[in-house]
Formats: C-alpha cells, sequence, structure tokens
C-alpha cells in the first residue's frame, strides 16, 4: 500500500523477468507510480495491481505507469485497475508485449496531450503487440482513451480484440488489425 510523494518503483537498470503484482497505490502528489529508464527490461510482468487517484490527497503529476526512457521487450501488463485523474495511466514504450484484462477509469476529464494508454515501439522496430479484453472509460469526447504512437509502419502486429471503449478519442494506426471492439460514444481517428 503505498501513498507516494516520488517514484515508488523506480527501476533504472536490468530487470528480467521482474513481477510487481498485489500492490495498491492509493493518492499521492509524486510522480510515476512505477517507472522504467533502461532498455534491458524484459519479460517484465505487472499484473493484479489497484491504482486509484484521489482528490483529497491530488493526483499524481505524471503517468501511473511510464517508460521515462528505453523501452520494455515482452512485458504482460494484466488485471490490474486504475482509477486516474488528468494526468494519465500508461505510456510504454514497448514491443512483443501482451496487455490484456486491465481496467482503467478516468475520474477526470485528462489534461492536454495526456492519455489513458499511450503505446509506441521503438524506432524501426515492429510493435507486435496484443491488447485485448480491457476497459477504458472516460469522462468526455476530448479524452483519449488509447493511442498507439508508433509510426504507421511500425505498428506491424498491433492487434486490439475485444476491447470495450467509452466516452473518449481513440487514435489508431492504419497497420493495426482491430476485432470485436465496442467503441460506444468514441471518436475514432
Amino acid at each position: 500500500f503505498y501513498q507516494p510523494t516520488g517514484t515508488p518503483i523506480d527501476v533504472t537498470g536490468f530487470a528480467e523477468e521482474l513481477l510487481i503484482s498485489r500492490n495498491r497505490f492509493y493518492g499521492g502528489t509524486g510522480a510515476n507510480r512505477i517507472a522504467f529508464a533502461a532498455n534491458a527490461t524484459n519479460g517484465v510482468i505487472i499484473s493484479g495491481n489497484q491504482f486509484r487517484d484521489s482528490g483529497s490527497i491530488g493526483p499524481a503529476s505524471d503517468y501511473a505507469i511510464e517508460t521515462t526512457s528505453g523501452w520494455l521487450t515482452r512485458p504482460v501488463i494484466s488485471n490490474n485497475i486504475m482509477e486516474v485523474t488528468q494526468s494519465g495511466g500508461c505510456s510504454l514504450s514497448l514491443f512483443g508485449a501482451i496487455i490484456q484484462g486491465n481496467s482503467l477509469r478516468l475520474i477526470s476529464t485528462l489534461t492536454a496531450g495526456r492519455r489513458a494508454l499511450v503505446i509506441t515501439s521503438p524506432a524501426a522496430v515492429d510493435i507486435i503487440t496484443k491488447v485485448f479484453g480491457n476497459t477504458f472509460l472516460g469522462q468526455g469526447a476530448t479524452d483519449v482513451l488509447f493511442e498507439c504512437a508508433s509510426a504507421d509502419a511500425d505498428a506491424n502486429g498491433l492487434i486490439l480484440a475485444a476491447n470495450t471503449f467509452q466516452t473518449g478519442t481513440i487514435l489508431g494506426s492504419q497497420d493495426a488489425v482491430w476485432i470485436g471492439n465496442n467503441m460506444a460514444g468514441c471518436t475514432i481517428n
């Protein structure tokens, strides 16, 4: 159980098959809850955590989970519950990822330029990532619920399947595959 004033989990070096599970990050006024700043992160698993911003304590000043430099190789991000404010949920540079079964609910409108989930891959690397079975709930049409920020050519292998997106904007890629997503009340670009 964390009420962070800084970044409680800050991975700045080699991390092979690191498991971050069953943590509760509540409120706080600091930066990221989990930050990665290295290219040597292979097979990281972030599963079963709760992230909840609270207006009484103050929102985090940055994304709950973020790659601040470098990228993640083959991460699994699953079954997390995020209730986040205007700073956003996850900003990740990765490839070979599985992002599944997460619930991400915005409890206030996002600050301009922020996203509920934004993923990208390193330049000239195919993202090869599956995003499936997640729920993204926004507050308004301007909230960007999902963005693939990779160049279209690097979005090869991105599959979005069986996700629920409600009230917001989805910024995809022409090279992504979309299967059976519920996008009620969303703008798709």
